[in-house]
């Protein structure tokens, strides 16, 4: 896939096996805003460690991006664990397996992209946060990670980034 190509959702790029988390999911798939929690294979998943936050989440559990409320993109970093590699559909409530390392293709809005710049949550027109498409900042704080490529091209839609997870430590 050439980076001037949007893909559907992801693509790992490396490494093949990266680390992972096992955690479970929360038995309602709708948040008090009324956003999906179903959790998609490729989706950035959150996780409270403290069971409150931007998405009044139950501790220790995973909820994709979208759950996140509009007005908390800003701090959606602090809750970055990582990339779900399973689907969590409304009728389960079992565990899944979640990458917290790695270096991901993604669908990126805005400017061409450089090394070393931040890769941030973006917020959808529904009024959720992006559980399937990423920003890039120059600046950092409450970053998912770093572009590790640089954009071929101005027009790129597809970013590379090396994923850091704050709840699993920064990644190898």
């Amino acid at each position: 896939m050439s980076m001037g190509n949007k893909p559907k959702k992801h693509r790992i790029r490396f490494p093949s096996n990266p680390r992972v988390w096992k955690v479970p999911v929360s038995a309602s798939k709708t948040s008090s805003g009324g956003f999906s929690r179903e959790i998609s294979v490729g989706d950035l998943i959150a996780l409270s460690t403290k069971g409150s936050g931007p998405l009044s989440m139950t501790a220790g559990v995973a909820y994709p991006f979208s759950a996140i409320a509009y007005g908390a993109v800003a701090s959606a970093g602090d809750y970055f664990l990582g990339i779900s590699k399973q689907n969590s559909l409304n009728t389960q409530t079992k565990d899944i397996i979640v990458a917290v390392d790695g270096v991901f293709e993604y669908p990126c809005s805005g400017a061409a992209h450089t090394v070393g710049q931040f890769v941030v949550a973006t917020t959808s027109g529904a009024g959720s946060v992006e559980s399937a498409s990423v920003g890039v900042s120059a600046t950092t704080g409450h970053d998912l990670g770093r572009v590790a490529e640089a954009a071929k091209s101005a027009g790129d839609t597809v970013v590379t980034f090396e994923i850091k997870s704050k709840i699993a430590g920064e990644s190898g």
